[in-house]
């Protein structure tokens, strides 16, 4: 959803998964400055509201 667009430390971004479908079910990744990523699957954004990534 970002493209090339980059986050840095402490950053956060607002994504509206809302597309009328009712589908609540993503699998998420972040990918790391290191090129390292991690996976949350099945992550369900009608009831959960954030993401939190620590490095």
């Amino acid at each position: 959803m970002l493209g090339r667009k980059v986050l840095g430390p402490g950053q956060t971004v607002t994504v509206n998964f809302d597309d009328g479908t009712c589908y609540c079910s993503f699998d998420l990744k972040a990918v790391f400055s290191d090129d390292t990523s991690t996976i949350r699957r099945s992550f369900n954004v009608c009831s959960e509201t954030a993401w939190r990534i620590h490095e």
